[in-house]
């Protein structure tokens, strides 16, 4: 808890957090998805994830939000844990 909140209250934690999707391995993508799912939980939560995902698109130059998350979707085969 204590660190959950320290997380929520840097401005800048969850951007960080989901920028590490750029990770080749399937097990690290699963935990930022995790710990992005558990920010969800909270008050104002989906708002903070929509708004690091806009980040993340300007950074990554994705043309759409969601972009390269749909495509690790789409190729991923052997993780079951990041597919879940």
């Amino acid at each position: 808890q204590y660190g959950f909140n320290l997380v929520m209250s840097h401005p800048h934690a969850v951007n960080e957090i989901a920028l590490s999707l750029n990770n080749k391995n399937p097990r690290m993508k699963a935990l930022v998805l995790e710990l992005l799912a558990a920010v969800c939980l909270v008050r104002g939560g989906h708002e903070i994830i929509l708004a690091a995902f806009d980040n993340f698109k300007e950074v990554c130059k994705e043309k759409h939000r969601f972009e390269r998350l749909m495509e690790y979707f789409r190729n991923e085969d052997s993780s079951i844990d990041f597919m879940v």
